[in-house]
């Protein structure tokens, strides 16, 4: 059973591994999660106001009903797990993005790949 967190305003988890956690309706408004594996996590309705989510990797996460803006969807790697419909209303994939749903570990090989060269 994934674990449910609530707030985390201004906290720093920066390259925080927090895959399947419950970040549901989560508060985390002005978080640093920097290169944070958010694979599985749930994170619907959380609030990213202001947060710094550069280098962070989803996977199968629902971010619809989350607020993220396109600048911090585009800053997050995610590989096809993550679709269209599950992104925020007005915000598509990033082009750096791969289509296929990768396993984990080739999702790991391409996330680091990218973090050195985001431009690709």
């Amino acid at each position: 059973m994934a674990q449910r967190a609530t707030a985390a305003t201004c906290a720093t988890m920066r390259a925080v591994d927090i895959s399947s956690l419950d970040l549901s309706r989560a508060r985390l408004a002005g978080a640093h999660l920097e290169g944070a594996r958010l694979a599985g996590a749930h994170l619907e309705g959380a609030n990213f106001t202001d947060a710094v989510v550069q280098y962070a990797s989803v996977k199968s996460s629902d971010l619809s009903t989350s607020n993220l803006d396109l600048d911090q969807v585009t800053a997050l790697f995610g590989d096809g797990s993550v679709t269209d419909a599950m992104l925020p209303p007005g915000v598509t994939r990033p082009a750096h993005r791969p289509e296929a749903d990768l396993d984990l570990s080739d999702l790991l090989g391409e996330w680091l790949k990218w973090k050195v060269d985001p431009e690709g």
